[in-house]
């Protein structure tokens, strides 16, 4: 299925593609952007995730709705990419103690303990 879903960065626009790898290309995409107005972003993911929330438990989705925009990013990076913090902080133009304290409620906020369950959760997210 395929989603038609324009995001406005710059001369960018992306298409989502449901059930695809080009989800996740979307998602580096936005990620790797250096633009300080996260609207398009958000605006994606929240669109990827109402679209999942049929599949997911309402507890998960409830806890991944309530992760602020700059959790959301966090959580995103981390799930993709495992990056430490220290690569957080540079890529995200944050100090690395803001990515600590991000972190830290990412992983409160959806009651998990390990990275790979970040990975898990999103793939659960895109998936069919």
């Amino acid at each position: 299925m395929v989603t038609n879903h324009a995001i406005a960065r710059s001369n960018l626009s992306f298409t989502v593609v449901e059930n695809d790898e080009n989800v996740y290309s979307t998602l580096y995409a936005l990620l790797e952007t250096q633009d300080h107005r996260p609207r398009s972003f958000i605006t994606t993911w929240h669109h990827l995730l109402y679209c999942a929330e049929s599949r997911l438990k309402p507890e998960a989705f409830r806890r991944l709705a309530s992760l602020t925009p700059a959790e959301t990013r966090v959580f995103l990076l981390l799930a993709l990419q495992g990056l430490p913090n220290k690569c957080l902080a540079a890529k995200l133009n944050i100090h690395v103690r803001t990515v600590e304290t991000h972190r830290a409620n990412v992983f409160h906020k959806l009651g998990l303990r390990y990275p790979m369950q970040l990975r898990d959760l999103l793939d659960e997210i895109l998936k069919a």
